[in-house]
């Protein structure tokens, strides 16, 4: 099927269902937060609580996030007229909303644990400017422990867009065995990080989860697809309930392979049902983009309910209702007050490095 005529036109390439996608699995990222942290309190634990743990990560929304991701920035990266153009975009796409998710976290937090910030705070905020994760240790008694978990994907989005833009030309050049000899390469780094976190101190093992290496098989199988759309999208549309078929098979008889962050069987085959899923979806455009905000704020305003106990005051249900009404809300106001300006900048910009060149 694979090396038949080609059958995928770059006219179709819209027609998928990414948008819904994205917004599903940014969901369950909050949810399998929510029902991870609160699954940790006698009181509030319910066995419920658990079997939504399994069935938000049954699909890793990171992998099918990053692999998402790998397909749509290869084609925004092919679709810009420079380097500097696309590095601009993911920039201002980027961090103008992460910088301001910065200062909501630290009013936050000045209104509710003023007690506990000392001098740690200033060097937990200059690390924001580059969007690198970490918790100084004056909070590692607040709510979570952690001040923003999610937010360690961000830097290693960044560096896999900077590995693409340097070596796009030479990524679009490989036939599909070379792009099979590089993935299987990507899969083996990623197999040799799970290996070696069982072998290292915690000191390596963090730094292992902040460098792109054992997250880049994801994000490249994207790229893959995207750079061999012409077969590839017409190959997964068919392939895809086989695919399924043979990932839930696989989890029922209970099959086990080495990995980072998931067994490398799974986090393969759901990077190719996911992208071949968002082409069987029918098409679905929202003007209204609120997934990065969802992600950046969900962990904050959990870490709130922590801090006031509400898991044992309240009913899970009415906790979890909190979490996504306050998260939804932060995130339209980013969208709609940081993120809107931003493209207008991001446009402007365009126009007149577009008149430079010309």
């Amino acid at each position: 099927m694979m090396l038949e005529g080609k059958t995928f036109k770059d006219s179709e390439f819209g027609n998928n269902g990414y948008d819904f996608l994205r917004y599903l699995w940014a969901s369950f990222t909050i949810l399998a937060h929510f029902s991870w942290k609160f699954g940790e309190y006698p009181i509030a634990a319910a066995p419920l609580l658990n079997k939504i743990t399994a069935a938000t990560l049954y699909f890793n929304p990171l992998i099918a996030l990053l692999s998402i991701s790998g397909f749509l920035i290869a084609a925004s990266l092919e679709k810009s007229k420079s380097l500097k153009d696309f590095f601009t975009k993911r920039i201002l796409r980027l961090y103008p909303e992460f910088w301001m998710s910065a200062i909501v976290t630290l009013v936050s937090l000045l209104i509710v644990v003023p007690y506990l910030l000392d001098k740690s705070i200033l060097f937990w905020l200059g690390t924001q400017i580059f969007a690198i994760a970490n918790t100084p240790s004056c909070l590692r008694t607040f709510g979570t422990g952690v001040v923003n978990g999610p937010l360690y994907s961000i830097l290693i989005q960044v560096q896999l867009y900077i590995v693409l833009g340097l070596f796009y030309k030479q990524l679009k050049k490989l036939n599909t065995w070379q792009w099979l000899v590089l993935l299987a390469l990507l899969l083996g780094a990623n197999i040799g990080c799970g290996f070696l976190i069982g072998h290292v101190d915690d000191f390596v093992g963090n730094l292992i989860g902040k460098v792109f290496v054992p997250f880049a098989i994801w994000f490249f199988t994207g790229a893959f697809v995207y750079y061999k759309r012409d077969r590839m999208i017409p190959f997964l549309k068919k392939a895809l309930f086989p695919l399924l078929a043979i990932y839930v098979l696989a989890k029922v008889i209970g099959i086990r392979t080495p990995g980072y962050f998931d067994d490398s069987l799974f986090g393969v085959l759901l990077s190719l049902i996911i992208i071949g899923c968002g082409y069987l979806l029918p098409k679905m455009h929202f003007r209204v983009d609120l997934t990065y905000g969802m992600y950046l704020y969900h962990w904050p305003v959990l870490n709130i309910l922590i801090h006031y106990d509400l898991m044992n005051k309240l009913h899970w249900g009415w906790s979890l209702l909190i979490l996504v009404v306050a998260t939804l809300a932060l995130a339209f106001l980013s969208w709609m007050f940081v993120r809107q300006p931003s493209k207008k900048i991001i446009d402007n910009l365009m126009m007149k490095m577009e008149k430079q060149a010309t």
